[in-house]
């Protein structure tokens, strides 16, 4: 489902081939999509032994990529209202990837070693939202998947009664009930190299 929609053009002839269906997953729901995820959780978990502290205290950087985000969203939201979910889903999976190049700048790691742990922790949180974000914009094109991501993140609304429109604007803190954790799942052909999610 997600290869068809990222791929084909309404009203327009496509090609399809498993060669290009692997490629697509490997590069965006493995390579972008699952190492976002499972970096994020590994990070939460080794910093802070899955515990989040509830601190989020914006930086310059920080409000750049929520800006990103938020015109993101609002472009992919746009894009499906035309029917043209190859362009939206085009413009999500770029937002992933500034969220990954985000991380790389930030350096959670370095924040760690120098104890800046107030830091450490807004900056995965302004991630686990993203994270919420991307996982509810995907929810049209690969539910199971998504449903399993807010999962991952412990959002217990009902996916379904989200409003991604509004859901846009909070980029705020929820209530976490136990640790964050990301369950192994076997992987699957098409998914080899991170992978934890899935295209349904």
């Amino acid at each position: 489902r997600y290869f068809l929609m990222r791929e084909m053009h309404l009203g327009h002839d496509g090609n399809f081939s498993e060669e290009n269906m692997i490629e697509r997953f490997n590069a965006d729901l493995a390579n972008d999509i699952g190492n976002l995820f499972n970096r994020t959780l590994s990070m939460i978990k080794k910093y802070f032994k899955g515990e989040l502290p509830s601190v989020m205290e914006l930086e310059e950087i920080d409000r750049e990529l929520i800006l990103s985000g938020k015109e993101s969203l609002r472009e992919y939201i746009d894009a499906l209202s035309r029917f043209n979910t190859a362009q939206g889903l085009a413009n999500l999976m770029s937002f992933v990837r500034k969220v990954n190049k985000y991380i790389d700048s930030v350096a959670p790691w370095t924040l760690f070693k120098n104890k800046e742990l107030n830091r450490l922790a807004s900056v995965l949180w302004v991630v686990i939202c993203a994270l919420k974000k991307i996982a509810v914009a995907l929810w049209p094109v690969m539910p199971d998947s998504s449903e399993k991501m807010l999962s991952h993140i412990k959002v217990k609304e009902d996916i379904k009664e989200i409003n991604l429109k509004e859901e846009i604007e909070k980029w705020e803190i929820w209530k976490i009930d136990g640790k964050f954790q990301l369950q192994k799942q076997r992987g699957e052909k098409g998914r080899q190299q991170n992978g934890s999610f899935g295209s349904t």
